[in-house]
């Protein structure tokens, strides 16, 4: 079970930015609501195998484009490394 919002509860001010906790450093963007798919595309990240987890509950990678990421949510995004 996934365990998110896809509303936003609380929205960022008209014309404002949304302030978040981004692997526990904050970061701000300037768009009025976001996603995990736009937080990855600004940042430039394209691993392929990364995991989205929005204060603490997982973010399917087939919902990483719809997700909303409410103003001041803590994200995880973790890029999976294996190898011997």
């Amino acid at each position: 079970m996934v365990a998110y919002s896809r509303v936003s509860t609380t929205a960022a001010e008209p014309g404002g930015a949304v302030k978040i906790l981004l692997n526990h450093n904050p970061e701000e963007f300037p768009e009025e609501s976001l996603t995990i798919r736009q937080i990855l595309d600004r940042k430039g990240w394209t691993f392929p195998l990364i995991i989205a987890r929005v204060d603490g509950a997982l973010v399917e990678r087939r919902d990483w484009e719809t997700a909303s990421v409410r103003d001041g949510a803590e994200v995880d995004l973790h890029h999976l490394v294996s190898g011997g």
